[in-house]
């Protein structure tokens, strides 16, 4: 029972991030109470709340990601976009189906260098913006799969299992 208690964590710590991003979208007090209510009620978060996997891990590090790519859009500053690969770069780690969480921060990011280039900004801060994004969040996510590449093992794409652990002949 007590191994649950770091995924309940997961939850409080997904359940702030909600409730930021809904702060962050100037959302009214009064309007902010059923997004929070259907978040916290909803089944599948009440189970992985409870549940002893990473689950719970990847949904908390995809809402981080959401909060800190509306955090940018509001205020693209270097924290930001450092917290934003952060996040992703971690979620990385735990599951590599949060690289969906990519497409929005991508989105966002060169809708912001459209606006800079159309109102004749300086750019410079973006593309190292970019880069630090890129190398933060590189590293953190694809730090084992170049690890088991350079050790002679396959972990890129759907691993096939290997035949010595196979029943069929049994």
């Amino acid at each position: 029972e007590s191994m649950q208690i770091l995924s309940v964590i997961y939850s409080c710590i997904t359940m702030w991030a909600v409730y930021s991003m809904l702060k962050e979208l100037e959302i009214k007090l009064k309007f902010r109470i059923l997004p929070m209510i259907l978040m916290a009620f909803y089944p599948l978060n009440i189970f992985l709340s409870g549940s002893i996997n990473n689950d719970m891990l990847v949904l908390m590090f995809s809402s981080l990601a959401l909060l800190y790519t509306l955090k940018w859009q509001n205020n693209p500053s270097m924290k930001n976009a450092f917290l934003l690969a952060l996040w992703i770069g971690l979620g990385l780690m735990t599951k590599t189906s949060i690289v969906v969480m990519v497409i929005p921060a991508v989105y966002v990011y060169f809708k912001m260098l459209t606006q800079y280039i159309k109102e004749d900004k300086k750019v410079g801060g973006l593309l190292v913006q970019l880069v630090v994004f890129a190398a933060v969040s590189g590293v953190l996510g694809l730090w084992f799969q170049f690890r088991s590449l350079l050790n002679g093992l396959n972990t890129i794409g759907i691993i096939q299992p290997y035949e010595n652990l196979s029943v069929a002949h049994y």
